[in-house]
């Protein structure tokens, strides 16, 4: 029962931090931001054990996120759980601009042209608050559907 509560608690200071996170974080408009944070929030666990990369060449995960504040929560939990509960090192967090949302849309369906195409190759990110548009009904074939990780922040406006 108290290792229950003692998740709890932290749960609910991982929380707090990711929201401090979220409303501190303010770059310009048109700049992308890299965080690789370096802080703790479980007890500490002898990782070097267990060390994980993506691939073998050690490459980052790169979490690629918006200034909302539910897709800041979302990849900030999630960047937390890849470090210290399956010990992923190398987790950077990419701060993508929003748009204004008249453009988004266009601007959404342009940048599924090229995974269409196989042209040119996007920046290899995971973003865990992909927005589709409703009437495109076709995946293509590098893009990777999970499935729902939680009920959205907005949904139908």
């Amino acid at each position: 029962m108290s290792n229950i509560f003692q998740l709890m608690i932290h749960m609910k200071i991982l929380a707090i931090f990711a929201v401090f996170c979220a409303l501190s974080a303010n770059g310009a408009s048109g700049e992308r931001r890299t965080d690789q944070f370096d802080f703790r929030c479980f007890p500490h666990a002898d990782h070097a054990k267990y060390p994980r990369f993506a691939s073998s060449n050690r490459d980052p995960i790169s979490l690629q996120v918006t200034p909302r504040v539910t897709h800041q929560l979302l990849s900030r939990i999630f960047a937390i759980f890849l470090r210290e509960v399956l010990f992923y090192d190398n987790v950077n967090l990419i701060e993508r601009p929003q748009y204004d949302e008249d453009n988004e849309h266009h601007r959404l369906f342009l940048g599924l042209m090229p995974l269409s195409s196989r042209v040119v190759w996007p920046e290899p990110t995971v973003d865990l608050e992909v927005w589709m548009l409703p009437d495109y009904h076709v995946i293509p074939d590098q893009v990777r559907d999970a499935g729902a990780v939680t009920s959205s922040g907005r949904f139908g406006w």
